[in-house]
């Protein structure tokens, strides 16, 4: 999973609570990464998708690191979230308000001709509970028609992958589809978590 190469911080800035994710930019390769997620961001603006504030750039003789300051989701990521619900998990009416954020996310980003390569319960992000779902991790994103801002990532977190994924297939809105199945399937039957 490309997304634990990342450190995650938080901090208040300007009086407001914020997260900071650090990239180290020692290569092009990771240059070029961080550039298209910022891009794909900026891009794809909508309620339900994290949004980014700001970026900093700090370079040392010895490193160069960026950092994405984005709002600190008070509610944690869903999986979390899930665990905390218990057993049962959350009531039908929190289910849907809940899923209606996460879908309408994933409508966007599919009508914009992104797929998302990485969708699960930990890049699901919550406001203040499960009200107002934002995804979040946009790394792996890449341009379903193939002209994406940069080469393929190989990525991803086998238990959400479709099996096509899983034996080398590229990414598409297809196996996101499986994937958010996946999600799904996690928040209403949360004692498979």
């Amino acid at each position: 999973d490309v997304a634990s190469r990342n450190d995650v911080y938080t901090a208040t800035l300007d009086g407001e609570r914020c997260v900071l994710k650090a990239y180290d930019l020692t290569n092009a390769a990771d240059r070029r990464r961080v550039e298209r997620e910022v891009l794909r961001l900026h891009q794809l603006r909508h309620r339900h998708i994290v949004r980014v504030q700001a970026m900093f750039i700090e370079s040392t003789a010895a490193s160069m690191k960026a950092y994405i300051q984005m709002p600190e989701y008070k509610g944690g990521d869903l999986r979390q979230w899930l665990l905390q619900a218990g057993a049962g998990g959350p009531n039908p009416r929190t289910r849907r308000k809940l899923l209606n954020g996460l879908l309408q996310a994933v409508e966007h980003i599919h009508t914009a001709g992104v797929s998302h390569n990485d969708m699960k319960l930990e890049n699901v992000l919550l406001t203040e509970g499960p009200e107002d779902a934002v995804l979040s991790d946009f790394e792996l994103s890449r341009s379903v028609d193939g002209s994406t801002l940069a080469t393929t990532m190989v990525g991803g977190t086998p238990i959400y992958m479709a099996p096509e994924r899983v034996r080398g297939a590229q990414p598409s809105t297809a196996s996101d589809m499986y994937s958010l199945g996946v999600v799904l399937l996690l928040i209403h039957c949360p004692q498979l978590i």
